[in-house]
């Protein structure tokens, strides 16, 4: 997984050509999208959530979306809310041997909550590409590389932030709900984003999986239960979460050094005096 330096000097290293631009307003839930191509949705006006590959999220006015080719998406737009944005359709190439450029896949999607600084630029244009003139053509995608520049900087600095805090949010389920049946597709899917992204953010932030953090918590709270109650280890292991009483003393075992009986024993012996 790369870290925000490296997320931003990978976009900045892309060189982004402007296809097309157009306005939609739309009282429902109407989507214009051409998945042909890289595609960049800013809302001027929406309230609701937007699926983006089965993956939804809050949608409102100033959200910037970025969408890679093939995307599937859905809108739901609250009931008597407007629904307007820009569509915007681009190239997206990266260096290649001998001053060549060749297609580039952009880590998608990408998203920030600042695009309601960009209209005027974007209604600028708009109106360049409309004009038909060549000079014009050009001065749209000028712009369009400064708007590229500017939301997707914010973007990398939101994104990373927004991870964090959404693995922090995982973080605190398990502690709470640990007894339960969690997968890490469960946990990712919580933070919002794949579950190969997940683990490898996850593993980056606290050197071990999603799945190793959750077995530490139930295994501390297993020694816990151990010291204080005389509860069979079929009951202490289902209470933490283990399904398996044969699988969670391995799993003591290799993690403790010693059975759970052992540690119990140990534990509770009194001490001499």
């Amino acid at each position: 997984m790369m870290d925000r330096s490296e997320f931003s000097s990978r976009l900045a290293a892309y060189m982004y050509k402007l296809e097309d631009v157009q306005r939609v307003a739309a009282d429902g839930d109407r989507l214009r999208h051409d998945a042909s191509m890289h595609g960049l949705l800013l809302f001027k006006e929406a309230q609701g959530e937007i699926s983006i590959g089965g993956q939804s999220r809050p949608l409102r006015r100033g959200k910037a979306i970025l969408l890679p080719p093939g995307s599937a998406v859905r809108l739901s737009i609250r009931p008597q809310e407007r629904l307007e944005y820009y569509d915007v359709r681009f190239r997206a190439l990266q260096p290649a041997q001998d001053g060549h450029y060749v297609p580039a896949q952009l880590d998608c999607p990408v998203e920030c909550e600042t695009a309601y600084v960009a209209f005027d630029r974007i209604e600028d244009m708009e109106r360049k590409r409309r004009s038909g003139n060549a000079w014009d053509d050009m001065k749209a995608n000028i712009l369009f590389q400064e708007l590229v520049a500017d939301l997707f900087r914010d973007a990398g600095r939101e994104r990373m932030a927004d991870l964090g805090q959404a693995i922090q949010r995982t973080l605190e389920y398990m502690e709470r709900h640990y007894p339960l049946y969690i997968t890490r597709e469960k946990l990712a899917d919580m933070a919002g984003v794949s579950a190969d992204y997940y683990s490898k953010a996850f593993k980056k932030r606290l050197n071990k999986s999603p799945i190793e953090y959750l077995t530490d918590i139930r295994i501390r709270q297993a020694k816990r239960l151990l010291a204080q109650s005389g509860e069979s280890l079929r009951t202490i292991a289902q209470s933490v979460g283990f399904s398996d009483e044969f699988y969670f003393s391995r799993k003591f075992k290799a993690e403790i050094g010693c059975s759970p009986k052992a540690y119990a024993k140990q534990i509770r012996k009194p001490s001499r005096g």
